[in-house]
């Protein structure tokens, strides 16, 4: 199990007048969140409102184009479907008419751990897409082999695994300048 320690948390929104156990940053006042998030630069945000707003969710989306971070909306009142959108809205974690700092600091941990999940699956995700479309253009590479050629596909993909090693280059990016250069050019 990973334990993370909060560095620096940045309040937003609404003031926060209970006496948490831990050090808030607090942004210049009348500065949005993004301004706030990018001279800060915190670790992790707690966007308190007193109410629910939609506002708030805006500038909850800019904040997090500029800065992302791991983000816990905390409301003093909570209002039904509200987390939805805060989360929809970049929140990480959501915590409803907490009193005590445990609490929020529970919540804030709950946030951190998910935002790091989301962000993996984030990036497995953009890795399985760019090699599906490194597959595919290495598939029409090797079609193109087959039209211009005749190889069959075994000869196509030993063509293009050749060249590439012989070049010390990739093979989805040998295909790529395949697909890219004109029909008259021959296999050597």
């Amino acid at each position: 199990m990973q334990t993370e320690h909060v560095e620096t948390i940045l309040l937003v929104g609404d003031d926060f007048h209970a006496a948490p156990e831990f050090p808030l940053l607090r942004p210049e006042p009348g500065a949005s969140w993004a301004d706030a998030a990018r001279a800060c630069r915190p670790s992790t945000v707690l966007a308190h409102l007193h109410q629910p707003r939609l506002e708030a969710l805006d500038q909850l989306r800019d904040m997090i184009g500029t800065h992302p971070c791991p983000v816990l909306v905390l409301v003093d009142h909570d209002l039904p479907g509200f987390a939805d959108e805060a989360v929809q809205a970049g929140a990480s974690s959501y915590l409803a008419e907490a009193r005590e700092s445990g609490e929020i600091r529970s919540a804030l941990r709950a946030a951190g751990a998910l935002w790091r999940r989301h962000s993996a699956l984030e990036e497995q995700l953009r890795s399985a897409e760019k090699k599906l479309n490194e597959r595919a253009v290495i598939e029409r590479a090797k079609a193109a082999l087959i039209r211009r050629h005749r190889f069959s596909e075994p000869e196509a993909y030993r063509w293009l695994q050749r060249r590439a090693m012989s070049q010390g280059r990739r093979i989805a990016d040998l295909a790529a300048e395949l697909l890219a250069s004109t029909p008259e050019r021959a296999p050597q």
